[in-house]
């Protein structure tokens, strides 16, 4: 298992889902989230080259107390 995993299985985290013109926003969020005590996942952060981003992603949201999606209109850009 990744690093990540083992520790996000002991604490409280909350999956940051964000589109990639959002990633500035996710950031300010996690620095939040961090401050009050609370771990979080953040694509950008935790995800190192050669990770194969679908299958850490879908083995990272079942161990996630919550989940927070940043949405604004560039999620919805091509």
């Amino acid at each position: 298992a990744l690093p990540i995993l083992r520790i996000m299985r002991r604490t409280y985290t909350v999956f940051i889902s964000h589109a990639s013109g959002d990633v500035w926003a996710a950031r300010l969020i996690s620095g939040q989230i961090q401050r009050i005590g609370l771990d979080y996942f953040l694509d950008d952060e935790h995800l190192g080259p050669g990770d194969r981003f679908k299958h850490v992603i879908t083995r990272t949201i079942p161990l996630c107390q919550e989940m927070l999606v940043v949405l604004s209109p560039a999620a919805y850009e091509p």
